[in-house]
């Protein structure tokens, strides 16, 4: 079982971080440099279906069968297929959160990070941008009744992602400018698409949107599965103030 165990928990590593470029960024993973996450009805369908698999494979393991190591491994894959699980089936926070859908976070990272080439590294940024005015043709597709607070922090994130698009790729282009033509071809598309998109925001910024609050269901539910505790808001919050009262008390002793 040990070494079963070692070959499942591979493949379903091996398929979060195909399924998602954000989870492959944080783990260092390159093989999806050129691509944006896929918010099409037809990739969510498939990620949760990978991710129930993934949950149905995992709670057919023997636990007992498994060494410490093994079993912690076990326990932190099954935790985090359940979060990815409640946040795409049961939050959906990509249908109404047009933060999401910002490319920024993925562009700065081929930008900022001297991990490969200056080539490599403008190569996957063509690809990602070239991805951009598909992607962000899903969001306005999807997104609907939008918080306020989201489409305003949103406004100011993708002015933040055009900037980066167009003063930083530029940067990194006169360090390999043979790929000038694929490069420029697509930083303009992805400008022409990110125009559009901003004005799409402002058309609504006039409506209050949904409450960005979740609910104290949802909220209690996200909170214990990011910190994979069955505590309460109520007793995180009362620890938390014990925690408070106890530092206030020892400052004051020194």
């Amino acid at each position: 079982m040990p070494q079963e165990f070692a070959d499942l928990a591979e493949r379903i590593v091996d398929a979060l971080l195909k399924a998602d470029p954000r989870i492959a960024n944080t783990a260092g993973d390159h093989r999806s440099d050129g691509v944006l996450p896929d918010f099409t009805s037809e990739a969510i369908t498939a990620r949760v279906a990978m991710l129930r698999d993934a949950g149905d494979a995992l709670a057919q393991v023997d636990v007992d069968s498994l060494d410490a190591e093994d079993t912690v491994d076990h326990a932190q894959l099954s935790s985090l297929i359940d979060q990815h699980l409640f946040e795409l089936a049961v939050i959906r926070e990509y249908e109404w959160n047009p933060l999401l859908h910002s490319p920024g976070p993925l562009l700065y990272a081929l930008l900022s990070r001297d991990f490969a080439p200056a080539s490599e590294r403008l190569d996957s940024l063509a690809d990602r941008m070239s991805a951009i005015p598909d992607a962000l043709s899903t969001a306005r597709r999807i997104l609907t009744d939008c918080p306020a607070v989201h489409r305003e922090a949103a406004l100011t994130q993708f002015a933040g992602v055009v900037a980066l698009i167009r003063d930083e790729v530029p940067k990194l282009l006169t360090e390999a400018p043979e790929l000038g033509p694929q490069v420029d071809g697509a930083r303009e598309d992805a400008l022409k698409a990110l125009a559009e998109f901003d004005a799409w925001l402002r058309a609504d910024s006039g409506e209050p949107g949904r409450d960005p609050r979740l609910g104290r269901r949802l909220w209690e539910g996200r909170l214990w599965y990011t910190l994979d505790t069955g505590l309460t808001s109520a007793q995180l919050f009362r620890r938390a103030e014990e925690a408070l009262d106890q530092v206030s008390a020892e400052l004051v002793e020194v």
